[in-house]
């Protein structure tokens, strides 16, 4: 048998991950929803991207079946992502939700409504990402 007696918990939470919790981040070039999104939204084949820019929120839905309005996003992708892309679409975006800095990241935790399995991102809780952003 192992002798613990010697050792002391060693306290450690990784710092900059979210792991556990719905995380959008937005850069100037892309909005990511997190690995936990996708998990929480119960792994779905395709989302609906939503937008109420006079509450200043984005929405997505986790859906089973293509639509016109749904997008594809790869779930059988490990360590799974997905996003939103493209310079001028997320300027635009950027500018309808608030005054956001060019070249800084910022961080938004989402909100999860199981019964429309959807999560809702408020922009005005967005914190800035003191990580370093990657040109």
């Amino acid at each position: 048998m192992f002798n613990f007696d010697d050792f002391e918990i060693l306290e450690y939470h990784p710092t900059g991950l979210h792991v556990y919790e719905p995380i959008l981040t937005v850069n100037e070039k892309n909005m990511i929803f997190g690995s936990f999104c996708f998990n929480i939204l119960k792994q779905p084949e395709y989302v609906r991207y939503l937008i109420d820019p006079n509450g200043k929120r984005i929405a997505v839905q986790g859906v089973e079946k293509k639509t016109k309005e749904a997008v594809y996003i790869t779930p059988k992708k490990n360590g799974h992502q997905f996003g939103i892309y493209g310079m001028e679409r997320i300027i635009e975006i950027r500018h309808m939700m608030g005054k956001f800095k060019d070249q800084e990241r910022y961080k938004i935790k989402g909100d999860y409504f199981e019964e429309d399995n959807v999560l809702v991102f408020n922009f005005k809780n967005a914190v800035k990402c003191e990580c370093k952003v990657s040109k």
